[in-house]
């Protein structure tokens, strides 16, 4: 039995770890949403979101993002850069 609880307190343990984890994802998610979504003030700005929408994976492979995930990119291009979005 004290085996069988140990491994429940680790269990418990770890699950709550995780789900720590998953809000502090959450958070993290969502504030980098809110900077997608704002317009980039200036060229810096737009660099960030181009590089945080290119940046491979270990696998070296890009993100597919939605649309609506990069629409406000888009507009910046054509602002800073010029041209249409």
């Amino acid at each position: 039995m004290s085996a069988r609880d140990a491994a429940k307190a680790r269990f418990d343990a770890y699950t709550a770890e995780d789900e720590r984890l998953d809000q502090l994802c959450d958070r993290y998610c969502k504030a980098e949403a809110r900077l997608m979504a704002m317009p980039a003030p200036n060229a810096a700005a737009l660099r960030w979101k181009l590089e945080n929408l290119l940046e491979a994976d270990t696998g070296g492979s890009t993100a597919p993002w939605s649309y609506d995930y990069v629409a406000q990119t888009h507009c910046d291009i054509a602002r800073l850069l010029g041209g249409e979005a």
